[in-house]
């Protein structure tokens, strides 16, 4: 009854867990062939239905007691799964605003968005069919970009908010401390996958409920390359293969101490010291490759594969954390938002701040305090707005354009952020090589 409560509780509050329940009756399921078991798996399996079924009636039922409404189906589920068949800011397959774009502009009306929603599936299928090199490339970025991200936005996520006081929180945000963490992070990662791998390979004598947090992995991972990817969905699942990492490493060191010790029964010293020495070896690769992997890219992205990947230009980026943006030909007029409209001011009325952060390859930017980001509003205007409404254009290319700390702001090859000194406005214009107009001081 417990276990039922507790699974019934958790999907309550996020249905994603209902892949750790369908793993546990999986395993029940494995228990009756096996122990013949058929009474105790009917009243667990009964308990599951009759617990969890009474949980959402009951939330719901008092739900419509308190707003007095009938609640509505919602964004229907295919809405989530196109979304992650899609590309986004984030990265492949990641939030782009879709599922609610597509429910707003069918009227709230569950049916039209489940339909409008399985054709975008469709298309998506079609488009991997078609071109299989960039279904491979699309779901390689997709894999890396929630699974290989030992700190699962925490650090981003942290960037978006408003900039707090405590010298920590900003240090781990954009300084030292920020550095010191992804460092640590990446190592811990290393060695807790390498432990998994050595659990699974060398632990012969395993029960079937010890496999149940790999089963449990496995389903997530299965269910999160269609649906919605994040880097943070994963970090559940993360938590439950640390025993089999701490198992992994444990069963290989002793697998060390097992040899080392027949060699020194079996073999002149002469012979085991070098064999000896040969193990040091290669536990100093193991450890030096989980040390320097993650940052063999300086861009700090592990490329799993491209497919017929064209050629990307290589340039320094600017790390994440708080700027300011301001006119190259006149260094007292900053970018800032002021009454819905994005313009120049002076710093001696304001100087606005902004949080900078890279997602895939480019940036947003997002004024402070107010939260609003830098967005293309349509035609040549910008305006200030916030991303998770689809519509508007909210992704920047940022490129040095001249000497330390001078940078062109751009949304594609053709365009570029500009300004004007004689109303101190801001557009998008086309990007012309050399104009001052726009170059932008980041510091």
């Amino acid at each position: 009854m417990l276990s039922a409560a507790f699974i019934s509780f958790a999907a309550l509050l996020k249905m994603n867990y209902l892949i750790i329940l369908i793993a546990m009756a999986a395993v029940a399921v494995y228990d009756v062939f096996r122990n013949k078991n058929w009474k105790g798996a009917l009243l667990y399996f009964a308990a599951v239905v009759v617990v969890m079924g009474g949980m959402k009636t009951g939330c719901n039922t008092c739900i419509r007691n308190i707003v007095k409404v009938e609640l509505s189906d919602g964004v229907p589920y295919e809405a989530w799964a196109a979304m992650g068949l899609q590309e986004g800011v984030r990265g492949a397959g990641n939030y782009n605003g879709y599922n609610r774009e597509v429910y707003v502009d069918n009227g709230y009306d569950n049916l039209q968005a489940k339909k409008e929603a399985r054709e975008s599936i469709k298309e998506s299928m079609h488009t991997f069919a078609a071109d299989p090199g960039y279904a491979l490339d699309f779901f390689a970025r997709k894999t890396a970009s929630q699974w290989n991200n030992p700190n699962f936005w925490a650090i981003i996520n942290g960037v978006e908010t408003e900039r707090g006081g405590a010298w920590l929180v900003n240090s781990i945000q954009a300084g030292n401390g920020k550095v010191i963490l992804e460092f640590f992070l990446n190592l811990f990662q290393t060695w807790i996958l390498l432990g998994t791998v050595c659990y699974i390979v060398m632990e012969k004598d395993k029960s079937e409920f010890e496999w149940i947090f790999l089963l449990i992995f496995l389903g997530g991972f299965l269910f999160h390359t269609i649906w919605e990817a994040g880097a943070r969905y994963a970090f559940p699942y993360y938590l439950l293969l640390i025993p089999y990492g701490g198992m992994g490493l444990l069963l290989l060191e002793k697998t060390l101490e097992k040899s080392l010790g027949k060699m020194r029964e079996s073999e002149p010293d002469g012979v085991c010291c070098r064999r000896k020495y040969r193990l040091w070896g290669v536990g100093l690769i193991l450890f030096a490759s989980s040390v320097f992997l993650p940052y063999l890219n300086h861009l700090g992205k592990v490329v799993i594969v491209y497919a017929e990947e064209e050629e990307r230009e290589v340039y320094d980026y600017i790390a994440d954390g708080y700027y300011t943006i301001s006119a190259a030909e006149d260094g007292e007029l900053y970018l800032t938002e002021m009454d819905g409209k994005i313009i120049l001011m002076s710093e001696d009325r304001i100087v606005q701040e902004v949080s900078m952060f890279r997602m895939e390859r480019n940036y947003i930017i997002r004024f402070m305090p107010s939260q609003n980001t830098l967005e293309l509003a349509g035609g040549g205007e910008v305006a200030p707005g916030h991303e998770e409404y689809a519509g508007r254009e909210f992704e920047w290319e940022i490129w040095p354009a001249g000497p330390e700390g001078e940078y062109c702001i751009r949304m594609d090859d053709r365009t570029a952020l500009e300004y004007s000194l004689e109303d101190w406005s801001v557009r998008l214009g086309e990007f012309e090589e050399g104009n001052r107009m726009q170059i932008w001081v980041i510091r």
